[in-house]
């Protein structure tokens, strides 16, 4: 038998088999991508052909008898997005009805489609099936605590008052001078023995930990040493920046201001203060002659992070170490001794 004889069997059988499938109530459709893009019909189809193409697809799968369409151009059109332009549609058909072949009913099958739908069947029945299975599981398994439970009150009705050590009776237990407490023989096995301590139920949960932000200004608050020193570097005078810092702080903030470093505050005051002498730069990114890249405001402030806690990030050694890119002068003012490599 000629190939073309055989597959021509293989495909009306293929279409007969689509006489009773109805997949509208199933949303998707399978596209198997990789088949599509390496086929002659993806290589040589235009734009509005493989969209056209596209949209009779879609259709077909939603089609009774599924994978199907019927062979009437103004309902082809109107199926492709053509509506009623049946001539705009006719310049495209050919190619766009590429694989659709005659079949049952004098309607148009695609045969890949048809194989996708057995799939979306195959698929379908094992999903079903195993629904089935978890319902019939869920079923037998509430029967059996229904008859378990039948049988603990049957038993126990029955027992009036009779033997006590029978295991098919009840069982009683003493729980921290609460009483006795009946049960039924399911329970019986889950009371712990009254001679022993019970078991805490769970290790006490520790504190969750909180990440400290700061404080309020203390009363009387005075800056160290080294904020002091810094304050004079700028040509300001320390104690009324520090009452104007403090006045600033409990006046505009109302008092509820709260930081980790108030000193690094204050030096971050007197960058900005007005009266700051003349080509100083502040510990931002103002302006001034850069040492290794950075104004010395810019490394006193990074210095001061560091010396407060926080990871030196900057490139090159931490102050205090060798190889160190902060200018030695600016390492001393913060307690840093600095060490050379040479």
């Amino acid at each position: 038998m000629p190939e073309n004889k055989r597959q021509h069997d293989t495909d009306e059988d293929l279409f007969e088999a689509m006489a009773d499938v109805d997949l509208r109530d199933l949303a998707w459709m399978a596209l198997d991508t990789q088949r599509l893009l390496k086929s002659d019909f993806a290589i040589t189809a235009t734009g509005d052909e493989f969209r056209a193409a596209m949209f009779l697809w879609c259709e077909a799968w939603h089609q009774v008898p599924a994978a199907s369409l019927p062979d009437d151009d103004a309902v082809l059109a109107s199926l492709a997005g053509y509506g009623r332009a049946v001539g705009e549609w006719l310049k495209v058909r050919e190619k766009a009805l590429h694989g659709f072949m005659k079949g049952p009913g004098g309607r148009l099958y695609h045969p890949v489609i048809c194989e996708k739908v057995k799939e979306a069947l195959s698929f379908q029945s094992v999903t079903e099936s195993k629904r089935t299975l978890s319902r019939n599981s869920s079923r037998r398994y509430r029967e059996k605590l229904k008859r378990e439970a039948e049988a603990a009150a049957a038993g126990g009705n029955s027992a009036g008052g009779g033997d006590s050590a029978s295991p098919d009776r009840h069982a009683s237990a003493s729980r921290d001078g609460h009483g006795d407490v009946t049960v039924t023989p399911g329970d019986a096995l889950t009371i712990p023995n009254p001679t022993e301590p019970s078991p805490p139920l769970s290790p006490p949960r520790k504190a969750r930990g909180r990440k400290t932000r700061g404080e309020e200004l203390p009363e009387g608050w005075k800056p160290d040493a080294e904020a002091v020193a810094y304050a004079r570097r700028l040509g300001l005078d320390p104690d009324r920046e520090v009452e104007k810092f403090t006045n600033h702080i409990r006046g505009a903030c109302g008092g509820r201001a709260i930081s980790p470093d108030w000193n690094g505050r204050f030096r971050s005051w007197c960058d900005k203060a007005p009266g700051r002498r003349e080509g100083a730069a502040p510990s931002g990114t103002g302006g001034g002659e850069r040492i290794n890249g950075r104004t010395e405001g810019m490394w006193r402030s990074l210095v001061g992070d560091f010396k407060n806690g926080k990871r030196w990030i900057w490139g090159g050694a931490a102050p205090g170490k060798p190889g160190c890119d902060v200018p030695p002068h600016i390492q001393r003012e913060f307690g840093f001794e600095p060490v050379t490599t040479h």
